[in-house]
């Protein structure tokens, strides 16, 4: 049975160590933010992501924008939503953590 703790991702396991960094490489190796945010989207919408990874894709972003944009896209597809605060850190603006707060607590 799966651990109660993982709740979020239909109760799959987020992504392996070599398979991340292959993915955040691949996030990494596009040039514009917007590809990148396509390319993570594609990413998290096929695999599960802890919210640490989710962190380190959201770095990878130029924009304010992308982080947010992606930050709600993942909360879906991320295996640990109870430490979903973490996300917040990537943040430059506490508007941006306010929206993504005020988004998670309708998906509640």
């Amino acid at each position: 049975p799966v651990p109660p703790t993982q709740v979020g991702c239909k109760g799959a396991y987020a992504m392996g160590a070599s398979d991340f960094a292959s993915a955040l490489s691949t996030v990494k190796g596009q040039g514009f933010d917007e590809t990148r945010l396509k390319t993570a989207k594609q990413i998290a919408g096929g695999n599960c992501l802890n919210a640490s990874q989710v962190v380190e894709i959201c770095k990878v972003f130029g924009f304010e924008e992308s982080k947010l944009d992606f930050a709600k896209f993942a909360y879906d597809h991320c295996t640990e939503p109870n430490n979903y605060f973490k996300v917040n850190n990537v943040f430059g603006f506490s508007s941006s953590v306010d929206e993504l707060t005020e988004y998670i607590s309708t998906k509640q």
